[in-house]
């Protein structure tokens, strides 16, 4: 069974699709009913080998899971509207972090030298 990671996929990015598209989608009260549900029927099918229930079951809890985190996800999203207000922000917490890494961090935290270490033990290991 190579494939097996591609249904899982599938239904990762379907409920990614599903639940960005339109709020009409994702259905909270539905999905945590569901999540709900689905969580004990995984645990108790765990030592199971019947793969005909098994399977099936882990696609469904899969899918469910992934639509509750990504509708929860695209129910923070903001309004369209205010997705500029948000950019000014965002530019002066990335300089205020570059600013952190960049300068403050060398300057309170002991050097470590990795470039130094590096030469010879590449060349140990040729």
């Amino acid at each position: 069974m190579p494939f097996l990671w591609v249904l899982p996929l599938a239904l990762y990015l379907a409920s990614f699709i599903l639940a960005f598209d339109h709020p009409r989608w994702y259905v909270r009260p539905l999905f945590i009913v569901a999540l709900v549900a689905l969580l004990p029927a995984m645990a108790f099918y765990v030592p199971s080998l019947n793969l005909h229930v098994a399977v099936p079951l882990y696609l469904a809890a899969c899918f469910v899971a992934c639509m509750f985190c990504h509708g929860e996800l695209g129910a923070l999203k903001p309004d369209p509207l205010h997705l500029t207000a948000l950019l000014p922000d965002d530019f002066a917490r990335r300089r205020a972090r570059a600013v952190l890494v960049a300068i403050l961090a060398p300057l309170a935290l002991p050097v470590f030298r990795a470039r130094d270490r590096a030469g010879p033990s590449c060349v140990l290991l040729v």
